[in-house]
C-alpha cells in the first residue's frame, strides 16, 4: 500500500492509497536510490545543492579541509585572520551554498562534491 498526496498539499481531498506492491515496490526503490545517493531529481534544479567542485573559493576548500580536520572556530579564524564572528558567517554562508541543514550534513556533502580531496 502506499500513501500520498494527489494535490501536492496534503489536505483531504487530495489524499491517495494505491493498493498496489509493484507500485509500492517502485516507490522503495526510487527513495532508496535517492537516499543512498543523496540526489533528487529536486535538488538537481534547486540553487544552493552543491554545485561544481571549481564553484567553491580556496578559502572556503581551505574552511572546510580545516572542519575535516577537527579544527575548532577559534583555529580556523587565526589561520584565516579573521574573527570568529566573520568565520560564523562564512561557515553560514558555505552550509547554505552547498545545500545542507547543519555543518556535519554540509561537511557529508562537500565529500560527495570531491571537495576534501
Amino acid at each position: 500500500m502506499a500513501l500520498g498526496s494527489a494535490d501536492g498539499r496534503g489536505g483531504p481531498s487530495g489524499d491517495v492509497i494505491l493498493h498496489s506492491a509493484r507500485l509500492a515496490d517502485s516507490f522503495v526503490q526510487v527513495f532508496d536510490h535517492h537516499w543512498a545517493t543523496g540526489h533528487s531529481a529536486v535538488s538537481a534544479r534547486c540553487p544552493g545543492t552543491g554545485g561544481a567542485p571549481e564553484d567553491y573559493s580556496p578559502r572556503e576548500r581551505e574552511v572546510l579541509a580545516l572542519l575535516a580536520a577537527g579544527a575548532k572556530d577559534e583555529a580556523i579564524a587565526r589561520r584565516l585572520g579573521c574573527s570568529e564572528r566573520t568565520l560564523r558567517r562564512l561557515l553560514t554562508s558555505l552550509v547554505a551554498k552547498l545545500g545542507a541543514d547543519s555543518r556535519f550534513a554540509a561537511g557529508v556533502r562537500a565529500v560527495r562534491l570531491g571537495l576534501l580531496d
